[in-house]
């Protein structure tokens, strides 16, 4: 059987199923509908070898072309995968030679590693930053964190917004003025 054969067939299968339903009524549809559902168990019944062969060969045709889909799509992927780790890798390359520049070039301020006062970020020295630099950028050294305390902001521990008093006068006069005024929710 050819392929336009097929097609053919499908296209004449869509076009009798839309005549079905645009020109017979519902209770013929569902008539119909019921006799195949009685009548399709004895066609199988009776030819259950040749069915269960087409079946086989559809299953062994779809398995075959779901493989040859997997292989290429892993292909493709490992493809894809393997340029985008090649850019990644590439422009991590190229961050890391910045953050190294960028924090050889860092002035120095005072005489040490100082905290400050109202950020609670920790600066580096020049010394430090001119030793770690020389083997690798100071971002990536351990004892940097161990000897300047954390890399990131200290959370600050004093709420910035005092709460209101549980006291308050017009607060509580506004509430009760509210509760009085309210609807009840059901009618007697």
């Amino acid at each position: 059987m050819r392929i336009s054969d097929k097609y053919s067939q499908v296209f004449l299968a869509a076009l009798f199923s839309y005549g079905l339903i645009k020109l017979v009524p519902f209770w013929g549809l569902s008539l119909i509908f019921t006799c195949i559902t009685f009548i399709a168990p004895l066609i199988y019944v009776q030819n259950q070898e040749m069915i269960d062969n087409q079946v086989e060969n559809v299953t062994h045709i779809v398995e075959t072309q779901a493989s040859q889909l997997r292989d290429v799509t892993v292909k493709q992927t490992n493809s894809a995968m393997s340029t985008a780790k090649a850019y990644a890798d590439e422009y991590t390359q190229k961050a890391q030679e910045y953050m190294g520049r960028s924090q050889s070039t860092v002035p120095a301020s005072g005489n040490g590693s100082s905290t400050g006062s109202s950020t609670g970020i920790s600066t580096q020295s020049s010394s430090t930053t001119a030793h770690t630099s020389s083997a690798e950028p100071a971002y990536l050294t351990k004892t940097n964190a161990v000897e300047h305390g954390p890399e990131f902001p200290v959370a600050p521990k004093q709420d910035p917004y005092p709460s209101a008093p549980a006291t308050d006068p017009a607060a509580t006069s506004f509430s009760s003025q509210l509760a009085a005024e309210r609807e009840p929710l059901i009618n007697h």
